[in-house]
């Protein structure tokens, strides 16, 4: 488990949830391939916040449960 920590909000998120996430981002077009490393870092952060300003989320960049829930729905759209 990886301790994520983002603008004071803290959660731990599995490897293979942050692998998950990061894949969905690479296929918004929000992250590219060579950048998701399987680590929660600030280039994951900057591309889960676009995305949650293209859903009218609050853009915290943080991985809460509304935007991973949106994020890992199989019928969202590329948000480019």
């Amino acid at each position: 488990m990886q301790r994520i920590v983002v603008k004071g909000k803290e959660t731990y998120l599995y490897a293979v949830t942050i692998a998950r996430l990061q894949v969905e981002l690479v296929k918004a077009g929000l992250l590219k391939f060579n950048e998701s490393k399987g680590e929660f870092d600030d280039r994951t952060s900057k591309a889960l916040e676009i995305f949650q300003k293209s859903k009218k989320l609050q853009p915290t960049g943080f991985p809460d449960q509304a935007t991973l829930w949106l994020l890992f729905d199989s019928h969202v759209k590329n948000v480019q």
